[in-house]
């Protein structure tokens, strides 16, 4: 399980929400699959990854209503994101490695790439 942290903090509410329900989705399905639960995986992944797809347009709106320079290069993070999920689910790969991939790019992503314009936004407040 992935816990909520200072680390993963951004101090931006919306944002901070949105991770957090992120890092939620992604223990719904570590549990289902320490459960043996087959049946909603399918679900839980698509959910997870259309609530991704919603966070990253916030994301970047945020972004360019900051005037973040970094904009276009955090959008290839993001298509690049949806680019390798969608290779995963059509060669079919276990939902195990996906839950493993998609937590270690998740907190990777928002201490790394996030923080970027996090210290952009902040600075224009």
């Amino acid at each position: 399980m992935i816990e909520w942290n200072e680390e993963v903090k951004t101090g931006i509410e919306m944002i901070d929400r949105e991770h957090q329900k992120l890092f939620n989705m992604i223990n719904a399905l570590e549990q289902a699959l320490d459960n043996g639960s087959t049946a909603p995986l399918a679900q839980i992944i698509n959910g997870l990854m259309e609530y991704t797809l919603t966070h990253f347009e916030h994301e970047e709106a945020l972004c360019r209503t900051s005037g973040w320079p970094g904009l276009e290069a955090h959008q290839k993070l993001h298509r690049q994101l949806r680019d390798q999920v969608s290779a995963l689910k059509e060669n079919a790969v276990d939902p195990q490695s996906l839950h493993t991939f998609l937590l270690q790019w998740l907190v990777e992503h928002i201490q790394k790439a996030d923080m970027e314009y996090v210290h952009w936004v902040e600075g224009r407040r």
